[in-house]
């Protein structure tokens, strides 16, 4: 019996292809292509994110900073740094615990607020990170993982 149309899972715009690729090349095969495919664009994230210390990054980070100062003054509290990751970033796995442990980790000082420079020193790190896990995120939303 189908389900409803309601009910139906919607169908992912690759899954058709993959499924396709899956049945001529065997499971393994695919398997062994898609991880060859996931670590090249994870590289090339690592690469991108590693320019964080170039002039195009530091101006890259500090529009970014201005950004999510939506308070406009010099720094970053917990509210401003969630809603950068989750709704500017698209982070959405990243609960209130999760902003707190990183309020923590970026904060040095211990003030409960981030200075840009506490941010510019962790930020490449959770953005790398939460990057490759994004477009894991992306690559099934789209059916890349069928």
């Amino acid at each position: 019996m189908t389900p409803p149309a309601h009910v139906a899972a919607k169908k992912k715009l690759f899954q058709d292809s993959v499924l396709l690729a899956k049945s001529i090349l065997g499971t393994p095969t695919l398997n062994k292509l898609r991880g060859e495919v996931i670590k090249s664009h994870s590289k090339i994230i690592t690469k991108f994110v590693d320019t964080y210390d170039s002039t195009f990054g530091k101006q890259a980070m500090e529009n970014i900073f201005r950004f999510a100062d939506e308070d406009d003054n010099g720094q970053l509290d917990a509210a401003e740094l969630k809603k950068l990751l989750t709704n500017g970033l698209g982070f959405v796995w990243l609960d209130e615990k999760k902003v707190d442990d990183l309020v923590s980790r970026f904060d040095v000082d211990n003030n409960k607020m981030i200075s840009f420079e506490e941010f510019s020193d962790q930020f490449p790190k959770v953005l790398r990170t939460n990057l490759i896990k994004l477009a894991k995120a992306n690559g099934d939303d789209l059916g890349f993982l069928s």
